[in-house]
């Protein structure tokens, strides 16, 4: 009798392990498929390229996504996402957050040199791109991750000194062999996601931002006057018939050959205020105030409200305008 009991016991833990096993394996498929399962999103309806932080931006029909950034050609030149920057006096990057006028500024390619355009100055060129022993190499920081950039020279920086009656402004271009921001010297949980692959010359934070088409329309919905997604910088914007804000919820986007990984919300600022036409920052604080009625998350970004999404790349790779858009969730379970 014993001996049977004893049998009946060793069935029943034998059994039990079974079923334990069996119903993590089933969690586990069930995470894995969930977690690799893509959707149709849209199609990627703009690619925008900015230069020079700050300055306007250059659309593009096709791109290469690397690591560091966007890079794509225009007039057969190759020009990388914020490769310029301006200088303050006191070695400090400067953007339109601080001097809204450097919207007003328009790069293009003229031959073998990149041009700036502003109203009512005359044009100023400058090289396309510059070695290590062509300037000075500045040391400075964008959001406490520290850079470097070569001076591009004194003839540039007095045209953008003049343009924006700050004296003491110099234009830095991050040359090959000069650091980049390393996104996981940072100090946010967000910068601790970061990879020894993810660099950066002068963007903010991260290396791309995304927003889609159904967000920006919502948004001026609520608005009196209507906006562009300009006023918010991506550089790129998904046409979608998915809810507004439904990029808040992708962990993988899916665009040509690249791959990217949603990092974060991106919490704005006061620049998202100026008109890139005029450079006069809105007397309503808007869009910012709109967006803070319905977009806040102030455990993780106090009053700064979110609009689009902050990407690292997975896999590099060439996109074009009008490629489809795929993405996989975040799980949520029934």
């Amino acid at each position: 009798m014993f001996e049977d009991s004893s049998f009946q016991v060793l069935l029943f833990v034998a059994a039990s392990c079974l079923w334990k096993h069996l119903a993590l394996s089933s969690i586990s498929s069930q995470f894995l498929r969930r977690r690799s399962r893509k959707e149709y999103a849209g199609r990627l309806s703009r690619i925008t390229l900015y230069p020079i932080k700050s300055m306007k931006g250059l659309e593009l029909e096709s791109a290469n996504c690397e690591y560091t950034g966007l890079e794509g050609r225009v007039n057969d030149a190759l020009l990388k996402d914020r490769s310029w920057s301006v200088l303050t006096r006191n070695g400090n990057v400067l953007s339109a957050r601080d001097q809204p006028r450097l919207l007003l500024i328009l790069p293009s390619i003229q031959g073998d040199q990149l041009q700036l355009d502003a109203p009512g100055k005359q044009p100023v060129r400058l090289p396309l791109s510059l070695k290590l022993t062509d300037g000075k190499v500045h040391q400075t920081k964008v959001w406490g991750l520290a850079v470097e950039g070569v001076d591009c020279g004194d003839e540039v920086a007095e045209w953008i000194s003049s343009f924006l009656k700050t004296p003491g402004l110099r234009l830095l271009y991050h040359a090959d062999g000069t650091a980049f921001q390393q996104l996981n010297s940072g100090s946010t949980k967000w910068h601790k996601r970061g990879r020894d692959v993810d660099q950066m010359a002068f963007q903010d934070h991260f290396p791309f931002m995304m927003m889609s088409g159904a967000s920006m329309k919502d948004l001026n919905e609520k608005l009196d006057s209507k906006i562009t997604s300009d006023q918010f910088r991506p550089n790129f914007m998904v046409s979608t018939e998915l809810p507004p804000f439904d990029e808040d919820n992708w962990v993988e986007v899916f665009v040509g050959e690249a791959i990217f990984s949603n990092i974060k919300p991106c919490d704005r600022c006061v620049m998202t205020t100026v008109h890139p036409e005029t450079g006069v920052k809105h007397r309503d604080k808007e869009p910012l105030t709109t967006l803070r009625r319905y977009r806040l998350d102030e455990k993780e970004f106090g009053q700064s409200p979110c609009m689009g999404i902050m990407l690292t790349l997975i896999q590099p790779g060439r996109m074009k305008v009008g490629d489809e858009v795929y993405v996989t969730r975040r799980l949520q379970y029934p």
